[in-house]
This record gives C-alpha cells, sequence and structure tokens, in this order.
C-alpha cells in the first residue's frame, strides 16, 4: 500500500452490524454522508448496503469505500483497519471530538 496515498486521512470509520429493512431507519445512510472528505469508510456485515450506492470519491487513488465483507469477515477488517491505520498514520485508539 503506498503510504503517501492515504497521508492526507485523519479518520478511519468502520460501519459494521445488520441494519433493519425500515424505511425510515437511515441512521447510518446519513452519518456516511456527513463523513468527512479526508475519511476512510470501511464497512462490513450488512448494514452497508444502506450506503454502498454512494461515490464518495477517494484519497489519493484508494476509494474513501472500502468493504471488508459479511459479518464472519471482522478479523479481515481489523486487520484492514490496522494496516490504514498504519499507512495513514492516524491512531486506531485515538478519539475524535
Amino acid at each position: 500500500m503506498d503510504k503517501t496515498a492515504l497521508s492526507s486521512a485523519t479518520l478511519i470509520s468502520i460501519f459494521s452490524g445488520l441494519y433493519r429493512i425500515v424505511l425510515r431507519l437511515n441512521y447510518y445512510t446519513e452519518f456516511v454522508e456527513k463523513v468527512p472528505k479526508d475519511c476512510i469508510v470501511l464497512t462490513l456485515a450488512c448494514g452497508k448496503y444502506r450506503f454502498f450506492d454512494k461515490d464518495l470519491g477517494d484519497i489519493g487513488g484508494i476509494p474513501r469505500l472500502l468493504d471488508a465483507g459479511q459479518c464472519n469477515d471482522a478479523y479481515s477488517a481489523v486487520q484492514i483497519a490496522v494496516a490504514l491505520s498504519n499507512a495513514s498514520n492516524v491512531n486506531m485508539n485515538e478519539s475524535v471530538d
């Protein structure tokens, strides 16, 4: 992974879990739409289907919306998040105000 491509990323958001098919439940969709342009969105599980059709653009040629698979792929998602954290110098355990 080219570390310079992700050097401008400031946050990695991970969305995981089930999201019931009820039209008025738009929490994840609205949150993803409001994530700053310098942030990466990593998804897994069924919740992603609420916003997976969104074009969030890219950071240094790498898509901002990355899919890690389904619920049973949680370990892979953690490994991807660690690699993204290392490549972008974003501390995974740092809270954002």
